[in-house]
């Protein structure tokens, strides 16, 4: 399960993601970003509790096309570093 949030802060929009972001997730994810329409986004993955392979690749895919990623456990943002060192 994932719970996806949207606010801004300081003029940016946010996006956070609390709970697991995995195969049965990340379609839900995409959705929500669809539906929040264009322009600068950050994705907030402090609230992620755990991510599998798909989540991963589907973060990379976020950043590799313009979306920001901040936040997160060490174990997340150290997949993310060694998939793009």
């Amino acid at each position: 399960m994932i719970r996806l949030s949207h606010h801004e802060n300081n003029g940016s929009r946010v996006v956070r993601l609390e709970g697991r972001l995995d195969s049965e997730t990340v379609p839900e994810l995409r959705a929500f970003l669809r539906e929040a329409g264009e322009g600068s986004l950050t994705l907030e993955l402090s609230g992620l509790a755990s991510i599998d392979h798909d989540g991963l690749a589907a973060l990379i895919s976020l950043r590799n096309a313009g979306y920001a990623l901040q936040g997160g456990t060490l174990y997340v943002n150290r997949l993310l570093k060694e998939a793009n060192p």
